[in-house]
């Protein structure tokens, strides 16, 4: 059952708290991948997940898409606990994902790969074929939607595997390493698109590792070391954090910005 508007989260904006993460753990064996995590998104928000390889960021979307089990701390979305509910019951409830490796289907055309997701959440075809040309349009997908998979380039992968997250009609779309592998000018139109999806009602948490990108695109960033939050809040703050230009960029990194 939902929670009561009274008892819904605010985020740290002043707004409504989409998620909230409070001390997160997530172990492997003897691992700790996510270790105490606590993060507020509020709705609206465009925030990045930033860190080294191995810290932890695409072991905390896959918690917080219900594909991962936690093994501490809890998970509240749109102020319902979901702690322990699966991918499936988190989709439903508005949370989709994109992956670093593009998962299209490669026997259909960018359209019907699109399609797949707008069945599941309009039961009229009308409208879910309205659904996904209004989602190919958003990730500015400009290509004849009837083209088959197999001929789409690495970015228009990219756009069409947006698409079909945006045509499941989420609240949260969390994109995992979106723009590795393209070309400046590609990530550029791909920023540009994703820019404007929370004006359609759909906040965005995004992992990346590209430094202008998180540093232009994002309203806050939260940093992950060792499964450990080490810093949050605005762009340009983080970035100039010591501990954070070591634990992302390297030490050499650090010295050589003092």
């Amino acid at each position: 059952m939902s929670a009561s508007r009274e008892n819904v989260r605010t985020g740290p904006d002043g707004e409504p708290g989409l998620l909230r993460i409070t001390g997160a753990c997530v172990t492997f064996g003897g691992l700790r991948a996510v270790d105490d995590v606590s993060l507020e998104v509020g709705s609206g928000e465009i925030v990045g997940l930033v860190g080294p390889n191995g810290a932890g960021k695409s072991t905390l979307f896959g918690a917080i898409a219900g594909a991962v089990r936690l093994s501490g701390g809890s998970i509240e979305f749109a102020g319902r606990d979901v702690t322990g509910h699966g991918a499936q019951r988190m989709s439903t409830w508005g949370v989709a994902r994109t992956f670093q490796k593009v998962r299209l289907f490669p026997t259909m055309t960018a359209e019907e790969n699109v399609l797949v997701a707008a069945r599941a959440h309009h039961r009229n075809a009308r409208e879910a074929h309205e659904a996904v040309a209004a989602a190919l349009d958003m990730a500015g997908f400009t290509l004849d939607p009837a083209t088959p998979a197999t001929a789409l380039a690495l970015a228009d992968r990219k756009r069409v595997e947006i698409a079909r997250a945006v045509a499941a009609r989420p609240r949260l779309l969390l994109l995992d390493e979106m723009l590795n592998g393209l070309t400046r000018q590609e990530t550029d139109a791909l920023v540009a698109a994703v820019a404007k999806l929370p004006a359609a009602g759909i906040t965005v948490m995004l992992v990346e590792h590209v430094l202008h990108v998180v540093r232009s695109l994002c309203d806050r960033l939260a940093v992950l070391h060792h499964g450990k939050l080490i810093a949050a809040g605005d762009p340009a703050d983080v970035l100039a954090r010591d501990e954070v230009i070591e634990a992302w960029l390297g030490r050499a990194h650090a010295e050589g910005a003092r």
